[in-house]
């Protein structure tokens, strides 16, 4: 970090679990991350119910994913697509995406 006094306010970690941890301890106010990764990792780390969920958004958008051309098949891709597509269709990718984003 090379804005001395944001260094002096801000501590770098090398995991979500270790700023987890201290969350839950009141060692920091606050965290930013994915609702999508926090959720699995607070029941993992049986901390679920010692931190609170904040409805502050800093950015939503969406989601892409990338498949390497030299270990894909162009049909693999078309395949997932045409799943994605179908789970979008029937209402299961929302439900899916609400399992582990539900309060």
């Amino acid at each position: 970090m090379k804005n001395s006094k944001f260094k002096e306010i801000t501590e770098e970690v090398t995991t979500d679990e270790i700023n987890m941890r201290k969350l839950a301890k009141g060692r920091i106010n606050a965290l930013l991350i994915d609702p999508l990764f926090a959720k699995p990792l607070l029941k993992k780390l049986n901390i679920i119910n010692e931190v609170e969920k904040s409805h502050f958004s800093v950015t939503s958008g969406t989601i892409h994913v990338m498949f390497s051309k030299k270990s894909v098949k162009p049909e693999i891709v078309k395949l997932f697509n045409k799943g994605l597509e179908k789970l979008k269709n029937n209402g299961k990718l929302k439900e899916i995406i609400e399992t582990y984003t539900a309060e």
